[in-house]
């Protein structure tokens, strides 16, 4: 039977042995064995997308918005350290006691300056700046093709 990465089944202590080599993935996947709180195809979810974001952002805060795990924020953090802070967000509450954290070991430290004990209630939800540009500029391409194709008919 092989291994699938699209498995929903959680990492656990038995599946390090998946992860034996040095690289950075490996790395994060043992960590997550170890924790065994996350599933198999989040970790390769989270990999690729900061893998693939990074490759065309860096720099600047990190947002992540339905964080759950927070574990896509993290891995953004890690794989650039330019970023000087992640602001992780979700409506659930993951850890209530930040104190519990140290119970999981780091195998690679966190960018110096940026801390991993922020948890946090309900945000309200107000729109960025960046929202209403975009949904202005989305108005005025849907009137601009309305009226090329009131022209052409």
């Amino acid at each position: 039977m092989g291994f699938s990465p699209a498995s929903r089944n959680r990492l656990t202590d038995y599946d390090l042995d998946r992860f034996p080599g040095a690289t950075l993935l490996d790395h994060v996947a043992r960590a997550a064995c170890h924790a065994a709180c996350l599933p198999r195809k989040e970790l390769y979810e989270a990999w690729e997308t900061a893998r693939r974001v990074r490759r065309l952002l860096r720099g600047g805060r990190i947002v992540d918005l339905a964080a759950g795990h927070c574990l896509l924020a993290h891995l953004m953090l890690i794989l650039d350290d330019t970023s000087p802070q992640a602001v992780a967000v979700d409506q659930v509450v993951r850890n209530r006691n930040p104190a519990n954290t140290q119970t999981v070991k780091q195998p690679l430290p966190m960018p110096q300056g940026v801390s991993d004990l922020a948890v946090g209630e309900f945000v309200p939800t107000s729109p960025e700046p960046e929202l209403i540009a975009l949904v202005g500029i989305a108005g005025a391409m849907a009137a601009w093709a309305r009226r090329r194709r009131k022209r052409a008919s």
